[in-house]
């Protein structure tokens, strides 16, 4: 069964106009299996999922914020006809830090039970 993972990569930009402006800096980020972690918790040392942590997770800041991510997300690809994307869902994010959260952007990656990506 796949785990939750923490990332690390880089985040660059360049804006021309109206004022030259660029920057390139270290980022890290979760990527988070959901059909997993509905049947399993993940609470460790450093990170926890719907707790206060150093790092931590929480179900509402994605979503509708009101139900189980996992609900939402199957919801969501029922109501546009997408009937095969019954393997793993991962939503990669940034995970909240001392329960601050920034999160300019998330992805949701939805793959086949064979493991394509849907």
């Amino acid at each position: 069964m796949p785990s939750p993972q923490l990332c690390f990569g880089n985040v660059h930009h360049t804006r021309m106009r109206p004022a030259r402006n660029r920057f390139n800096y270290g980022v890290y980020f979760l990527r988070l299996p959901l059909r997993n972690i509905a049947s399993h918790d993940i609470q460790t040392t450093l990170f926890s999922r719907n707790r206060f942590n150093l790092l931590s997770h929480y179900d509402k800041d994605h979503g509708d914020g009101k139900q189980p991510l996992l609900a939402w997300i199957e919801q969501l690809l029922a109501r546009h006809d997408i009937t095969d994307a019954d393997g793993e869902i991962w939503l990669q994010t940034f995970p909240r830090l001392l329960g601050y959260v920034f999160n300019p952007v998330s992805f949701w990656f939805c793959h086949r039970r064979d493991g394509a990506c849907r």
